[in-house]
């Protein structure tokens, strides 16, 4: 285009971009070209005056703001704007027509009318200034070019769902052949970030377009790879006695791999605070107003509030499967009932009025023991249980946290200095801050947040934002050992529009494995191995105890991965070291299956054997030999690798000279 060659060229001189003039940008507000930049502007009433008009630290050209107001007729006699720190400027459009820009070399931008007139660009009722406009910027910061590729893994495998940005705003995702396209990409040189969850960010790579409008790239990421031996692990410890058992970790790929590790009950995906279970309490009992709830001999006990005379307040029993078992009058004197519950493992325990009620679990009644106290609070909303005192922690919301044994004297206090705003109280024993203080409460944004604090100094910290549900809240909740082993389990009433029962994870104390290191980094083809530690003092003999290491990792595997932990303790007196183990031959199991791309395979022999185990295809042909010599007795294992096998069903067999055992495994990429 003719004309534009001539404002380019015209512009070349000048420095960067300044818009100018009410009606064309009230023409313009809603389109493409503000957008695209990131420029905002407000305030304009009469023609050619613009009070304010910003372009943010985000836009292409860095920083710009322009404050000013100019008088009618503006037109026909020079504006004199001021830009802010680093702003520039190159045309303006005012009344719908491009008008020039100079500047006079004193840190000012001097606009008059009749400089482009010769552009004759206002006779053009069908030019569209929009467009034109962003050529021209284009053009002025280097090229409006296009940018496709693919991007690739380390072995040249698509990556899908990669996002590739440029500037940090023009972006694409990756298609399943790990495609992308991005336009109007409007430098000559810049740097492109990509990122996919498992595979390590490419902060900065530097592209040149080298005067094209077009370029295609291959984009290569690099990932880790979790290479974990063994998989799983059998151990027999004498009674009293405590082993060591070495994990071997490896990274295999060419990234960094980080990971952390964790002792869990069930290979249930997830951390600390993460919901692990719930239901709607609200349904099941059939009540409007729920507001706490205790875990108590394998029953949720769930307390209703805000009742009349007429259809009082109930207590409700619900087992583990959410069936309504029983309900009961709770003979409250307050309306709402009671508030929050607690457990001493033996009695359930409710704030009403100015006492503790204490509820008998097998009848679901009040016994004739209740808890009398003047220094309760007048309006008790929460309470829990310190067994360590053996007092309880009684609460209105926003008042001091006292503490209560069973004769009604006031013990002991937490000041709370306007702190909290509570609408729960929990007592976690194994706190390993030992603020064993919990307490439901809001932030200063009015979010459900969870607040630990230390009865002794009165400290206290913020743990997390409690993942509740749509326009929930929390209500009275107690912590809970008896639903998960090794584990405790915060179970909250929820309050809604559907009253919830939901149970969170706060934290686990398995007293018979200990597991370092907690959080571990490791360098492309590095290693690293730690030591798990079996204590069986005091346990029964003949007993089995099962745990499972979480691994939370940054490879693409989607997903935590469980290495699965059995031990059994024996009785020291009964062995004798002269007897071989009773081990079994054969093939105890393979983990993972299906897998992708190595897996462990566990096995057994009960007697030293000169053994093969090797892996088959459906054909018979031999895809990997992966033991071939004399194996002593005992419990061994060996790892697959299928890096470069396609997937499919493959048999593992394992033979001696007379006996042979095969299993199946699948390889799913």
């Amino acid at each position: 285009m003719e004309e534009q060659e001539i404002l380019i060229e015209y512009l070349n001189g000048n420095h960067g971009l300044y818009v100018e003039g009410n009606d064309w940008c009230a023409d313009h507000r809603n389109t493409e070209l503000f957008e695209y930049f990131h420029i905002n502007f407000e305030g304009f009433s009469q023609n050619n005056v613009v009070r304010t008009l910003d372009a943010n630290d985000i836009n292409r050209f860095g920083l710009r703001a322009f404050s000013y107001l100019t008088g009618n007729n503006a037109a026909e006699r020079p504006d004199y704007v001021t830009p802010g720190d680093g702003a520039e400027a190159i045309f303006t459009c005012n009344a719908g027509n491009i008008r020039g820009v100079y500047y006079d070399g004193m840190s000012q931008y001097r606009t008059y009318g009749q400089t482009v007139s010769f552009m004759s660009l206002q006779n053009n009722r069908n030019f569209d200034r929009a467009e034109f406009m962003r050529d021209v910027i284009n053009e002025l910061a280097g090229y409006r070019g296009t940018m496709t590729g693919v991007v690739v893994d380390r072995e040249d495998t698509p990556v899908e769902g990669a996002l590739v940005s440029v500037f940090g705003r023009l972006s694409a995702y990756t298609d399943e052949n790990g495609e992308f396209s991005i336009d109007r990409i409007p430098v000559q040189q810049f740097s492109v970030q990509v990122e996919r969850r498992g595979y390590t960010t490419i902060e900065s790579q530097d592209f040149s377009f080298e005067g094209n409008r077009e370029m295609d790239v291959v984009i290569q990421m690099r990932n880790p790879v979790l290479d974990i031996d063994p998989i799983s692990i059998e151990v027999d410890v004498n009674q009293n006695a405590e082993e060591t058992f070495s994990v071997n970790i490896n990274n295999s790929g060419d990234g960094p791999l980080a990971f952390s590790t964790r002792l869990r009950a069930e290979p249930v995906e997830g951390q600390l605070w993460e919901e692990v279970g719930g239901f709607d309490a609200g349904t099941i009992t059939e009540d409007i107003r729920l507001q706490a709830a205790v875990f108590l001999n394998g029953f949720y006990w769930i307390a209703g509030g805000g009742s009349s005379a007429d259809n009082p307040n109930l207590l409700y029993k619900v087992n583990l499967d959410g069936e309504l078992v029983d309900q009961f009058e709770q003979n409250t004197e307050s309306n709402y009932g009671w508030r929050d519950m607690t457990t001493d493992g033996e009695f359930i325990y409710a704030v009403d009025a100015n006492y503790i009620a204490q509820i008998d679990p097998e009848t679901g009644q009040m016994t004739d023991t209740p808890i009398n106290s003047a220094y309760m609070p007048r309006e008790t909303h929460v309470i829990t249980y310190d067994p360590e005192e053996d007092i309880f922690w009684v609460a209105e919301q926003t008042g001091n946290i006292l503490g209560i044994d069973r004769q009604g004297s006031w013990v002991d206090l937490v000041n709370n200095r306007n702190r909290f705003r509570m609408s729960g109280l929990s007592w976690f024993a194994d706190d390993p801050d030992g603020y064993q203080l919990y307490i439901s409460s809001l932030d200063p944004q009015q979010f459900p947040i969870m607040v630990k604090c230390s009865y002794a100094s009165e400290e206290a910290m913020d743990i997390c934002l409690m993942p509740c549900g749509e326009e929930e809240s929390m209500g009275g909740g107690e912590m809970s050992s008896e639903l998960m082993p090794y584990t405790t389990l915060l179970v909250a009433q929820m309050q809604g529009r559907a009253d919830w029962i939901r149970t969170y994870e706060a934290g686990t104390c398995f007293n018979w494995v200990s597991l370092p290191p907690g959080q571990a980094d490791i360098d492309p083809e590095g290693a690293m191995s730690f030591d798990l530690k079996f204590d069986a003092t005091g346990l029964v003999v003949g007993n089995t105890y099962e745990a499972h290491i979480q691994f939370d990792h940054n490879t693409p595997v989607e997903g935590a991965i469980f290495v699965d932990i059995v031990m059994t303790v024996l009785d020291a007196s009964a062995v004798n070291e002269d007897e071989a183990l009773p081990y079994q031959f054969g093939i105890a199991s393979v983990y993972p299956n299906p897998f992708n791309p190595t897996t462990t395979v566990n096995f057994g022999l009960d007697i030293a054997s000169d053994v093969n185990l090797a892996v088959f295809d459906l054909s018979g042909r031999t895809m990997a030999t992966l033991i071939n010599g004399q194996v002593p007795a005992g419990l061994h294992n060996a790892t697959v690798d299928a890096q470069n096998w396609p997937s499919g069903v493959y048999v593992v067999r394992l033979a001696d000279d007379t006996r042979v055992n095969m299993t199946k495994i699948t390889l799913i990429r």
